[in-house]
């Protein structure tokens, strides 16, 4: 579910589970209005993610964390992100953790450059998901 003002759902992600692969969002969807999120709503610190299931794995990677972690999915690489000032503005620590494949790294370079406050995180897989399944393993 991606989420607006005030948490009331504005659409959805959507992933396909079987043997091919695909990803979309739910008719009507409007990711520049909201986004979707898991974590300790008292935290102070944000990882942005590419994807719901990427903003999952990567709560579920940095649960254990002393200070824990809000992972925002993006939904899809993205580097305007017309809801990013304002938290940034409420003095959250902001990460990116994009994927680390050409367009994360790419848009992640555009989103530090409008905002030098944040900082790039490069996960040590492809995604944060690719590194939950590989140390389940």
């Amino acid at each position: 579910m991606v989420a607006g003002k005030p948490n009331r759902p504005i659409g959805a992600e959507l992933r396909g589970t079987g043997p091919q692969v695909w990803r979309g969002l739910a008719k009507g969807t409007r990711k520049d209005a909201g986004y979707f999120w898991g974590g300790e709503a008292s935290s102070t610190q944000i990882m942005l993610c590419e994807s719901a299931i990427d903003a999952i794995s990567c709560h579920q990677i940095h649960a254990a964390q002393e200070v824990p972690t809000i992972c925002i999915s993006t939904a899809g690489v993205r580097s305007q992100l017309p809801w990013l000032e304002p938290l940034i503005h409420r003095g959250y620590t902001i990460r990116c953790g994009f994927d680390d494949d050409k367009a994360g790294n790419r848009a992640s370079h555009l989103l530090l450059h409008d905002y030098p406050c944040l900082q790039r995180i490069i996960p040590p897989a492809k995604d944060w998901n690719d590194l939950l399944k590989r140390d389940a393993t």
